[in-house]
């Protein structure tokens, strides 16, 4: 068709689409580009789109080319036709990138090593070719063990090997002969996909169920297998199906189309930036690529991405013999903070990986561009950076540059602007969003060096949780760590607090609503509401519930929130004094340096100082929060009498004062709130009117549809709600029950391979059904619950809970032992 055949209005109108949805993969110009308006488009997408507002069909690329007569009516008509350069030829006029990409390309042709493992490669596609040949016919387990994973087992003459678990590690002529030979003659067996790693050891861990999974496998297959597509349409089609990401559909792609398309990942796109090629896009990607294939004359895709792979590994050398490793992009340093407060230091430092929040837009990988994650970011967290575009975009870029972390990368784990807690390497597989966890799901692996840890001189730039660092920067935090002895990773209620002159801003409740929404705590609106006006309204509140519905998380959160100083102290059940909550005065120690404090003690008495700086300076005092952890546990009455007096004369707007000894007196200031959690069980104490007069009591409880998202993307999820539903009358638990619960099967199952109904069964045993004890009639019903939830499902629940039932009814009372 004849470009005449549509008017200038509707190339407009092509372009004009163009500028909103962007190129499609594999609709990118090659020799020539239209330009209009300073923007540049690809001529025979521009004239398909045109041909489609003019006539109602699209044109297929393959039904037509861009001829001298398209390019002398688009010229006749306004637009400007240029040549496109190759970027080949860009490059190489401004540096010399592309000579040593080149030169680096023939050391790998000419490495036997590399020779074999593109042999591999291929052997490799050619047997998952026909592995998948009929999608209908694949179950979930010969999927996860032969194309998700990279290497599963290989067999040499029968025998396991791990000698290409690692094809990051070159191996010597003579072996890769023996290989070689070994592949050709069918003496090695491979079970993986030996080309591309995926973040999760199976596929779809957030469809719990198994049929499900296998339902979408087969349907990602389908469109994987069917002829009348391009692998461009194939690339859409699949990547639509949940599941499917940009790694593993582009990985299957390549393998199926080798001369076509090729895998589209991280270490593809860092290979490709010495060169300054677009591949942000999938569409620029396979611009891009197949115009290195071209200038490096490689075979297939299969080649030229071993060849990504290798440089990225810095497994070449310049030349066939030489030391000098490839060039490769400088390494990233990144400063992350892991959790206001380095309150996520220790679960980083015990799983080995650096986490951060915002978790609400999930998976980073699953965004083509750093402009979608930003979009993502206002869609699903609407409150984040109080809607300045810049604190919003600030963010985008920094997650994507901890989603594009690579083994060799250096993070630099800090706590506010004063302390490093350690200093790692990133490894294998570098970044990975894990939905398991109940905060902080993006993670990025990172071997840590906690020696490289301490004091240093203050950054007041270091506001932001992660933020990219230089050479110099770094270089220079080694010099003051090195210069100080190391102090270790205390915790931050260690601490003293001292007065700030920095004024302090009341938060609204709004912002803490935010703020603890970031950090992962789950709380109903209603709830938080409460807790926040009890504070305010009385300073003394009691936070009652069963274990584990994160009543002592929220304490913590909540005053990080609003930049309150925080302190926890453990209730002992032996305190029978105020002494054993104020200190005491110890009359064997000369002078004013008799009275012996305590951590409650020195802590009011920092309140007392904020609150008198704060009035000379004529500022907002900060807030002091003292919680008193797990109160009950001793009679309240006896060790918080001064503390009951004080409070009552403090709210009739009094000065209060605690009388700590005859010669020592601190002020209860209006800055301090006291925060008591108690657990309500047989083994605590109750209260008596006093306290309850003094006090607000908020009951926090663990709503089934808090339990519910907080399990959302678990393979437990839904049995785990039927057994809370079947006990919650009687035993309900709380958030930490379901934390130990999944970290369990996760364990079970991924380091283990036990299967998750197994482990589940387990945990029901023994986590949930010591809590049903009693005479209570709700005590059986719950039983007879649990006995039919778990027949047939979970044997070791059901039996216990049936011998359990038995001793009920014949003794009226039960017990787990």
């Amino acid at each position: 068709m004849s470009p005449r055949e549509f008017s200038r209005e509707h190339v407009e109108s092509a372009m004009a689409q163009i500028d909103v949805d962007g190129v499609p993969a594999g609709r990118g110009s090659v020799a020539y580009d239209l330009v209009h308006d300073g923007k540049r488009y690809p001529p025979k997408y521009v004239i398909s789109l045109a041909t489609k507002i003019a006539t109602g069909t699209e044109l297929k690329p393959e039904s037509f080319e861009f001829t001298p007569s398209d390019r002398s009516w688009f010229e006749s008509n306004g637009f400007r036709v240029e040549k496109k350069e190759s970027a080949a030829a860009n490059v190489t006029a401004t540096s010399s990138a592309w000579t040593e990409f080149k030169r680096a390309f023939a050391a790998f042709r000419a490495s036997p090593s590399e020779r074999f493992y593109v042999s591999l490669r291929r052997h490799r596609a050619a047997q998952i070719r026909e592995l998948l040949a009929n999608p209908a016919s694949i179950d979930l387990a010969t999927f996860d063990a032969d194309v998700w994973a990279i290497h599963t087992r290989t067999l040499l003459d029968g025998r396991e090997t791990d000698i290409l678990a690692h094809d990051n590690k070159a191996i010597d002529e003579r072996t890769a002969r023996e290989l070689t030979s070994a592949l050709a003659n069918g003496r090695l067996e491979l079970h993986g996909n030996y080309t591309w790693g995926s973040a999760t050891r199976v596929f779809g861990t957030t469809t719990p169920e198994r049929e499900e999974r296998t339902k979408l496998v087969r349907e990602g297959l389908r469109w994987l297998t069917d002829s009348t597509l391009s692998p461009t349409e194939k690339y859409a089609s699949i990547t639509a199906v949940k599941g499917f990401g940009p790694n593993i559909t582009s990985g299957l792609l390549m393998h199926f189309h080798p001369t076509e398309f090729c895998l589209w990942n991280t270490v593809s796109r860092t290979a490709l930036a010495p060169l300054g090629l677009p591949t942000g896009t999938i569409t620029e990607f396979l611009d891009s690529i197949r115009t290195v294939r071209a200038e490096l004359d490689a075979e297939d895709f299969i080649e030229l991405d071993r060849f990504l792979f290798a440089s990225q590994n810095l497994l070449l050398t310049a030349t066939s013999g030489g030391d000098a490793p490839l060039a490769t992009r400088a390494r990233m340093i990144l400063k992350v903070s892991p959790g206001e407060k380095g309150s996520a230091w220790k679960d980083c430092i015990d799983g080995q990986y650096i986490c951060v929040g915002w978790d609400e837009v999930g998976d980073l990988r699953t965004y083509e561009t750093v402009s979608d994650l930003r979009t993502a970011l206002v869609e699903k967290m609407p409150t984040i950076g109080n809607g300045n575009n810049g604190a919003i975009s600030q963010l985008a870029n920094s997650l994507w540059k901890l989603r594009s972390a690579q083994p060799g990368d250096v993070i630099v784990a800090n706590r506010g602007k004063l302390r490093i807690l350690g200093i790692g390497t990133v490894v294998e597989p570098s970044y990975e969003f894990d939905p398991n966890r109940s905060f902080f799901a993006h993670t990025v692996h990172v071997r840590w060096d906690t020696k490289r840890a301490g004091a240093i001189e203050k950054r007041g730039h270091w506001a932001r949780t992660i933020m990219e660092l230089d050479e110099d920067e770094l270089a220079k935090i080694e010099r003051e760590l090195a210069a100080q002895p190391t102090a270790g990773d205390e915790e931050t209620h260690s601490e003293p607090v001292r007065s700030t002159p920095d004024p302090y801003r009341p938060r609204t409740l709004p912002e803490i609503a935010a703020e603890l929404q970031r950090v992962g705590l789950r709380i109903d609106p209603r709830t938080l509401r409460r807790y926040h006006i009890a504070l305010g309204v009385r300073g003394f509140v009691i936070l009652a519930g069963i274990s584990g519905t994160g009543k002592t998380w929220l304490t913590k959160a909540y005053a990080d929130a609003i930049g309150a100083a925080y302190r926890l102290v453990p209730v002992a059940p032996n305190w029978m004094a105020n002494e054993d909550l104020l200190g005491f005065f110890n009359p064997l120690v000369p002078g004013n340096d008799g009275y012996q404090d305590t951590a409650a003690s020195r802590f009011i008495r920092e309140a007392a100082n904020e609150f008198a700086a704060a009035e000379a300076a004529q500022r907002t005092a900060r807030p002091f929060h003292l919680v008193l952890d797990e109160m009950n546990l001793a009679r309240v009455e006896h060790y918080f009498a001064k503390f009951l007096s004080a409070i009552e004369v403090r709210e009739r707007g009094d000065e209060a004062v605690i009388e700590l000894h005859k010669s020592d007196h601190v002020a209860l200031t209006p800055n301090l709130v006291v925060i008591g959690t108690v657990n309500v069980d047989e083994t605590t104490h109750g209260f008596s009117d006093k306290v309850y007069d003094r006090a607000q009591l908020l009951e926090l409880p663990a709503p089934r549809d808090l339990l519910e998202q907080h399990l959302r993307g678990t393979v437990a999820a839904e049995s785990a709600l039927a057994v809370w539903d079947a006990v919650q009358s009687v035993a309900p638990f709380g958030f930490r029950v379901v934390d130990d619960l999944v970290e369990y099967v996760r364990v079970n199952v991924e380091d283990h391979g036990v299967a998750w109904e197994e482990a589940f069964d387990e945990q029901i045993v023994q986590k949930v059904l010591p809590k049903l004890r009693g005479s209570d009639p709700r005590v059986g019903a719950a039983l007879e619950a649990l006995i039919a939830l778990s027949n047939e499902r979970f044997l070791l629940t059901h039996q216990r809970a049936t011998r359990m039932l038995e001793g009920f009814r014949q003794h009226g009372f039960a017990s787990f032992w």
